[in-house]
This record gives structure tokens, C-alpha cells and sequence, in this order.
């Protein structure tokens, strides 16, 4: 029994405080064994033929995991939780979304089924789960618009994001729902994206395009210092602010010294928030509109 324990608490180790009976049953463990570890609170019922090892309460990791060790063998974290776990976006629901061949239906668990490819799955932090580009794809189906924007600028920042591999798992399910909302938010990137820094830039650039505004230089060096947007012949500077770039007390300060100095100089200046370029379009185009205008 001792070798047993210590089998079971380094299993625990390894997957996030979670063990699967087929995989103690493996260990040696007999049904006997299992239901008196139940019984004296070493194990608790997570899932049916799931464990949560020595207390019940577990961590987000733990929670995914073993909602997938549930979903047997073929499945895998996907949708708004394997983007979670990526951290493209929050997981505020206590629901776990998994992707699985088969299986019996579980509590807490929304099990998608579908046929996830060898190259459309990993393992990240001990976790099986949808590659980027599939994650991106099975999101694009239960999110707007605006949350599948911020999911790929963030794929972006943290630098997960590859366009070609994105593209072959396009490719490869192009009768989704999702292939084509996916397409329609990559496929707005205009002339000057190369230039850009970011997925909020490129959104920018996209707006301006759909909405007949001219172009602006990107990325360009005004007043000794470099710009998102200038507009030359309207003498119209615009900067993005990033959710977190932007958002501490040195960086506010310096904005808004930046502001300063360019209105001084004798340049209009707008900056637009991430919330409002996703969220506001038809806002931040109309602002835009009325600037050009006036210079």
C-alpha cells in the first residue's frame, strides 16, 4: 500500500492534483483499494472514473485536466477553455470545454465531438490540448467578433500566433462555420500591417480601409519620437493603447507628455483605447473622420 500511495501522490504531482482510475488500476490499484481511498478522503469523485487527490478543491489546470482524462483517451481542452489555458482569453465559467471522438456525457463538461488531427493537438503544461490555429478555429464558432480579435492579438503578443499554420487548418476544415469567420478576421489585413507591432495596429489600419479613410504612414518618427499613425497631410497623429501596455503610471504619464509635446509642435492628436477600436468601430471611424476633416 505504501508504494501504491506514493505511486498515486507523484501521479498527483505530475497532473495538476488529478488521477484517472484507469491509470491507478494500471498502478496496481484494486477496486478495493480505490474505495477505501474514497472512503478515507485521500481520493474525491471529481468526474465518474476521476479523482481529485488528497482535497477536492483544484486548480484551473486541474479542473481541465480532468475534464479531459473524463472524455477518454482521444480527447483533448479546446474551445473557450484551451484558449484560456493558451491565455488568449479569461475563464470566468466553471464549465470545461473538451473535444473528444466519443465518450459519456459529464457533468461540468461540454464535450464537443469531432476528429482532432496529430498536428492540431499538444500537450502545454501537462495539459492535452488544441494546437493554436484549431484553438482559434473551434473559438471563432462560439465567441463574437470582437472576443475572436482579442483572442488573435493576443496569439500575437505572447507570440503564438502563425499565420501559415493558422491558414492550414483553415484549409483543412473548410466547410466550418468557423473556417470562414476565422478567414474574414485574418483577411483584413491592408497595405502597411507588415509595418505594424501589433494585432491592435493592424485592426486599426483595417478600419481605416473598410471605411474609405486614407492611409496613414505607420510606425513613423515625429518629434523624436516614433508614432503608431501620422497622417501627413492633415498633420494628424493617432496612438493605439494596448489593454497592458498602456495601463501603468509610468506609461499613462508618458502618453500623455507625448500628447503634450506633439500638440505643441502643432500636430492634432486622438488616442484610441483596445476597447474602443474592438468594441466602438463605428465610433473611433466617425472621431477619425471628423479630424481629417478639420486638418
Amino acid at each position: 500500500m505504501a508504494v501504491q500511495t506514493r505511486a498515486l501522490l507523484d501521479l498527483a504531482r505530475r497532473q495538476h492534483g488529478v488521477a484517472a482510475r484507469r491509470q491507478l488500476v494500471a498502478a496496481g490499484w484494486t477496486r478495493g483499494a480505490i474505495e477505501q481511498a474514497l472512503a478515507s478522503g485521500r481520493l474525491h469523485a471529481l468526474h465518474r472514473g476521476v479523482y481529485a487527490v488528497g482535497r477536492p478543491e483544484l486548480s484551473d489546470r486541474g479542473l481541465w485536466l480532468g475534464a479531459v482524462l473524463a472524455c477518454g483517451p482521444s480527447a483533448v481542452l479546446s474551445h473557450r477553455s484551451a484558449a484560456a489555458l493558451w491565455e488568449l482569453r479569461p475563464w470566468p465559467a466553471r464549465l470545461v470545454e473538451v473535444t473528444c471522438t466519443h465518450g459519456a456525457r459529464r457533468s461540468r463538461v461540454i464535450a464537443h465531438r469531432s476528429v482532432v488531427g496529430l498536428d492540431e493537438r499538444t500537450v502545454f503544461d501537462r495539459v492535452p490540448v488544441t494546437a493554436v490555429p484549431r484553438t482559434l478555429l473551434d473559438l471563432s464558432e462560439v465567441v463574437p467578433a470582437y472576443e475572436l480579435d482579442r483572442a488573435i492579438h493576443q496569439a500575437y503578443r505572447l507570440r503564438r500566433f502563425d499565420p501559415a499554420a493558422v491558414g492550414d487548418c483553415i484549409a483543412a476544415h473548410p466547410s466550418r462555420y468557423g473556417a470562414a469567420r476565422l478567414r474574414r478576421a485574418l483577411s483584413e489585413d491592408p497595405p502597411g500591417a507588415e509595418r505594424t507591432r501589433s494585432f491592435l495596429e493592424v485592426r486599426m489600419l483595417s478600419l481605416c480601409r473598410r471605411h474609405g479613410l486614407p492611409q496613414p504612414h505607420v510606425n513613423v518618427q515625429i518629434e523624436g519620437r516614433e508614432r503608431d499613425f501620422y497622417w501627413p497631410a492633415h498633420d494628424l497623429v493617432v496612438e493605439v493603447d494596448g489593454r497592458r501596455e498602456h495601463l501603468t503610471p509610468l506609461a499613462f504619464e508618458t502618453d500623455r507628455e507625448r500628447d503634450i509635446e506633439l500638440s505643441d509642435a502643432g500636430y492634432t492628436t486622438r488616442r484610441f483605447t483596445y476597447r474602443q477600436i474592438t468594441e466602438r468601430p463605428d465610433w473611433v471611424v466617425a472621431r477619425l473622420r471628423a479630424a481629417l476633416d478639420r486638418g
